[in-house]
């Protein structure tokens, strides 16, 4: 039961994470590109992040 649990608690805060680093990229893109080249930007990175976890 314990380690489903701390499973659990780390698959939480690695979305967390991930959120945070969603808004830093878009932030700083925001800087140097369009909207939408932004939303593009982050497209790619969540499919990375999402490939990354399995």
């Amino acid at each position: 039961m314990e380690d489903k649990e701390m499973i659990e608690r780390i698959r939480k805060e690695e979305q967390e994470r991930i959120k945070r680093f969603k808004k830093y990229l878009e932030e700083q893109a925001n800087w140097i590109m369009s909207e939408k080249d932004a939303g593009l930007l982050l497209d790619v990175v969540e499919d990375f992040l999402e490939e990354e976890e399995k």
